[in-house]
């Protein structure tokens, strides 16, 4: 089983400082990066961030929030990581915080045949279960 791995979340920004979009080209260079350094990420849906400039001006703008799972050993890796998107994206620092929590990556049990059903068995009940409504 699965151990676990210490969880962390970097918010990408969504635009540069200028207001111009990051383009996605970059974003999914970014992802691939993060996906070479940890054992799996989860993007979830993108949020508003405020930050205060290093001028005191306030800064609100959209972030794309990753979590991932990243071993002790590689922290420092991921220090820098941030630190090359933020030259990247022309920013004076970038939101990395270590949650808490771990990530675990759970497989599937061993399937025995009195534990397996057939596609037609699975779609029946879904369809019991959503009164008819196909999700």
């Amino acid at each position: 089983m699965d151990k676990g791995l210490p969880k962390w979340t970097i918010q990408i920004p969504l635009a540069y400082n200028d207001g111009s979009e990051v383009p996605r080209v970059i974003l999914d260079q970014i992802l691939d990066e993060i996906f070479v350094l940890s054992n799996g990420f989860q993007v979830s849906a993108p949020i508003d961030g405020a930050f205060r400039m290093s001028d005191g001006t306030k800064i609100v703008e959209k972030m794309l929030p990753i979590s991932l799972g990243v071993q002790e050993e590689n922290v420092p890796d991921l220090e820098k990581m941030a630190a090359k998107f933020a030259a990247i994206l022309h920013q004076e620092s970038l939101y990395l915080e270590r949650t808490g929590g771990m990530m675990y990556f759970i497989p599937p049990l061993p399937s025995t045949p009195a534990e397996t059903t057939d596609d037609s068995e699975v779609l029946k009940a879904r369809t019991k279960a959503t009164g008819g409504e196909d999700r």
